[in-house]
């Protein structure tokens, strides 16, 4: 099965998470928050993000989409042999996977159980991608 993800969406999610982190956090510590102006850096962190995917899922994966940081296309994707509900379900557990792991990977430096959680959290959604279709051989009878 083929599993595409965009890279825009995902980037517009992280703008997503990023101000609700500032709003939660109230006047006193407001972390930054990302905008437009971080486009470049958060499109290699997610690139990046999906290489640590591809690695985590390498059981799975029978080939993937180019991981090359210069390569100006949006879609990222992976051919698996696991069983997903739907191509829509294991889309989302990807792109979520991805997302969690390029938040970790950009609290990594600054808070490091927020990384742990993020990581926790790209893990679960990765999980699901990793179900394979049981082979069965031919069953025969025992006299």
């Amino acid at each position: 099965m083929r599993i595409t993800i965009s890279i825009s969406d995902i980037t517009r999610r992280i703008y997503a998470v990023s101000a609700i982190k500032a709003v939660n956090a109230g006047d006193s510590s407001a972390p930054a928050v990302l905008t437009r102006d971080n486009a470049l850096l958060l499109r290699r962190l997610i690139r990046d993000s999906f290489a640590l995917s591809v690695g985590r899922l390498a059981d799975v994966v029978t080939d993937f989409s180019s991981l090359d940081p210069d390569d100006g296309d949006d879609l990222l994707w992976l051919e698996t042999n696991a069983v997903a509900a739907s191509p829509g379900v294991a889309a989302e557990s990807l792109a979520a996977g991805v997302l969690g792991r390029a938040m970790a990977l950009a609290w990594s430096g600054s808070d490091l159980p927020q990384a742990e959680e993020y990581t926790r959290l790209s893990d679960t959604a990765l999980r699901q991608l990793t179900r394979r279709t049981a082979r069965c051989g031919r069953i025969r009878r025992h006299s």
